[in-house]
């Protein structure tokens, strides 16, 4: 059985700043499924409150608008969230997730054990990118 190549891209800081464009296109360019979008997943955050939350979806999408290079956003801020057939949704046909800064426990306890983590492993296995930055690295 062939093994099927896994990318992975890890900032420590810096998500979404003109620097990264270079790294994030060399990052999608490994998808091997997707459409070459991104989806942004800024739930590290979600605990801060609306407003950091909805300003690392809006750094992220900008981020990507500037590069020309569609992306969307994650609404994923909660367990039940990780649950929601929705939320999963939205994943599908990307050919990066990037997961922003925030609380990294928050981050692994929201998405530990669920079906949208679950969907996330399985479209890395087939040739989905990850990517992510400060909590957001510690998947």
């Amino acid at each position: 059985m062939a093994m099927t190549k896994r990318t992975f891209s890890i900032f420590g800081s810096g998500e979404f700043l003109p620097w990264s464009d270079e790294v994030d296109r060399y990052a999608l360019s490994l998808a091997t499924s997707g459409d070459g979008s991104v989806v942004v997943i800024p739930t590290a955050s979600a605990m801060e409150g609306n407003d950091v939350f909805a300003d690392w979806a809006r750094k992220g999408t900008a981020h990507y608008d500037s590069m020309g290079v569609e992306s969307r956003v994650s609404a994923l801020k909660t367990r039940a969230d990780a649950f929601s057939d929705d939320h999963i949704a939205q994943l599908e046909g990307a050919g990066m997730f990037y997961f922003s800064g925030g609380n990294p426990a928050y981050l692994a306890d929201t998405l530990r054990g669920s079906p949208f983590w679950q969907a996330v492993v399985d479209a890395v296995a087939n040739g989905v990118v990850i990517a992510g930055c400060s909590a957001g690295a510690c998947f």
